[in-house]
């Protein structure tokens, strides 16, 4: 029988615990996509992979007390091990490419030093309008490390199907017809916006009778938006939408990789959001905002709120991006 008090048993059993919680933290919050199932062995794959990036002197820390585990060190552990299993479980259900093949396996969704890169083909085979119709899904591009403007892929037709059906359910055109639907009338975006409009409406430090996360994690970003500089009183965020117009971009390009839908059904869905998105925002910075503030709400994290703002930062001043070249 292991010993409890071992210091190595300890950490383990708070490793287990940081995985059970993402896990539970994520199929929570994805319940309501249709379909949407945790992908099988996901916890045994995360639980491996931290195994993989435990220090190695890890077990000659625990056992140099013989009085039991530094209370420091095993603080330091088990958050290091929250934040990277909740980043993990959060990649096993975002749905972009790099969390299923990236050889760090879901290490990559931030750069070590917050500068993300912003890659392009030259010369760019796209029309201006299909150029403009991709850019809406630009950040997540950035996100997968792929061109900002090139419909194709790195990733062959089998990979974004295997991508589509781990992560959305979508296994045909007609369940991704059905993803694409749910992110452009509800996704995350539905419940957000409308705590959204009544915090704008009552103040943000506004009381409600009933115990609400949605409206918890939209007061917490907007107030570390508005901390951070990424908005202001007078330029306040207005809506988390950019999150899933961004993410239906991509479900449409990779509905065409996979051979779901044709060339011309991907670029009619594209434009759906195009001409949502004009009737939206008013500018790249705009929709950028609100992509940063949709993807913070998604769990209520203001790290995944400073990631994809460093996104769109990049978005915003790199030379590559579609973002500079195209007016809005």
């Amino acid at each position: 029988m292991a010993d409890k008090n071992d210091p190595m048993e300890m950490i383990k059993a708070a490793q287990d615990a940081a995985i059970k919680a993402a896990m539970e933290q994520s199929q929570a919050l994805f319940g309501n996509v249709p379909g949407f199932q945790m992908p099988e062995g996901i916890a045994d794959q995360i639980r491996a992979q931290m195994d993989a990036v435990m220090p190695d002197n890890m077990a000659d820390v625990a056992a140099s007390s013989m009085s039991g585990v530094d209370p420091s060190v095993m603080a330091q552990m088990m958050q290091q091990n929250m934040d990277y299993a909740r980043r993990m479980a959060e990649a096993a259900s975002g749905g972009t490419i790099e969390d299923a093949f990236t050889k760090d396996f879901f290490g990559g969704l931030m750069e070590d030093e917050g500068e993300w890169e912003v890659l392009a083909v030259d010369p760019c085979r796209l029309t201006k309008e299909e150029e403009r119709l991709l850019a809406y899904g630009a950040p997540l591009l950035v996100y997968n490390g792929e061109n900002v403007n090139a419909m194709e892929s790195e990733y062959d037709a089998d990979s974004v199907r295997d991508i589509l059906e781990n992560w959305w359910d979508v296994t045909d055109k007609s369940s991704a017809l059905e993803t694409f639907k749910w992110l452009m009338t509800e996704g995350h975006h539905a419940a957000a916006d409308k705590a959204l409009a009544f915090c704008l409406k009552n103040g943000f430090d506004c009381e409600t009778d009933e115990e609400d996360e949605t409206m918890e994690n939209v007061k917490y970003i907007a107030d570390y938006m508005v901390v951070r500089g990424y908005c202001t009183d007078k330029v306040m965020v207005s809506t988390a939408y950019a999150w899933d117009l961004a993410r239906a971009t991509n479900i449409a390009r990779w509905g065409y990789l996979s051979g779901y839908f044709t060339m011309d059904e991907m670029y009619r869905l594209m434009s759906e959001v195009a001409e949502t998105v004009k009737k939206t925002f008013s500018s790249w910075e705009d929709y950028g905002r609100s992509f940063a503030f949709g993807r913070g709400i998604w769990h209520g994290d203001e790290s995944d709120c400073e990631t994809a703002w460093e996104v769109v930062q990049a978005l915003l001043t790199n030379e590559n991006s579609p973002w500079i070249r195209l007016e809005w």
